[in-house]
């Protein structure tokens, strides 16, 4: 809910005005201007000629890029900070270029909003299945979540767990991280093939990733081939569970038990109920949810 809520005109202003400083920040990335200025100081004349805009144009978007701490002004010229000089320079190794385009994506489909109203249906993307796009998405879940990964992974204990299940994990980011925690652990990685294309591509760079597998696979629609893991990162629940469970977040995970007891409590597994052991309580369960989902059973 909006605080304070919209009782006034002036609430209603400054509510509705918010698009502004978004749309600065799209109108930026549009003309490359963090990666024009690079590492460089700028004039606004100069940069006005090197990304071949007015200079008034620029010198506004120039103000208001600083105001938001994107840019350094100091007397009449302006620079990159450190975030804006990396995460949204092309040109340097930190750029998280996929990520900052489908935020950028984002802009255009919001303006459909009021023709989805109309028709009830969501704007569609024509690429949307295209292993193209399937490819730039899976770059961009990784973009997304290379702070967050190590974060998760380092509240999570998963005990004594020897296998870990990535499910809708994308490029790998979060098996990677758990990985490099656990060095005993091996994790499967579960996605559409163009993402695990993307995966194996990531993991070469990692140390651990003799320790990870593939699994290509739509786990709604195919049988998952193998029957139970010790702990599951689950990360498509927002979609899974839309309009069933509001509010579930976006990575479940199912932990631990050791491999060699026979109670498959707080484990995964595509067998039918009625083949999982009921007898004891699973070792660890700080983190253990259950749903069932289609032929899937989740255990708490």
């Amino acid at each position: 809910m909006i605080r304070p809520p919209i009782t006034s005109i002036e609430t209603f202003r400054r509510v509705l005005a918010a698009y502004r400083l978004p749309r600065v920040i799209v109108t930026a990335l549009e003309l490359s201007l963090f990666t024009a200025m690079g590492s460089r100081s700028w004039s606004i004349q100069k940069l006005a000629q090197a990304l071949d805009v007015s200079e008034r144009g620029v010198d506004i978007l120039c103000r208001n890029l600083a105001m938001c701490g994107l840019l350094d002004k100091r007397g009449k010229a302006y620079r990159n900070t450190p975030f804006s000089a990396t995460v949204l320079n092309a040109k340097h190794p930190k750029y998280r270029g996929a990520y900052v385009e489908l935020l950028q994506s984002h802009w255009t489909d919001w303006s459909r909003l009021t023709q989805a109203v109309r028709t009830g249906s969501p704007p569609e993307r024509d690429e949307s299945d295209s292993p193209a796009y399937r490819r730039r998405f899976t770059w961009a879940m990784h973009h997304r979540s290379l702070d967050v990964a190590a974060r998760v992974a380092a509240q999570l204990d998963l005990g004594q767990a020897e296998t870990l299940l990535d499910l809708g994990g994308g490029p790998g980011t979060y098996a990677m991280a758990f990985l490099a925690r656990s060095p005993r652990m091996k994790a499967t990685l579960c996605d559409r093939a163009t993402a695990l294309d993307v995966a194996k591509e990531i993991a070469a760079t990692h140390r651990a990733r003799k320790r990870l597998s593939y699994l290509p696979s739509n786990f709604m629609d195919e049988a998952l081939a193998g029957s139970v893991w010790c702990s599951v990162v689950f990360q498509c629940a927002p979609y899974l569970f839309r309009g069933r469970k509001p509010g579930a977040v976006s990575a479940i995970v199912f932990c631990t038990i050791p491999r060699r007891t026979t109670d498959h409590s707080g484990c995964i597994s595509s067998r039918p109920r009625r083949h999982l052991s009921r007898r004891s309580q699973p070792v660890r369960r700080e983190y253990a949810v259950g749903y069932t989902c289609g032929k899937y059973l989740f255990i708490q």
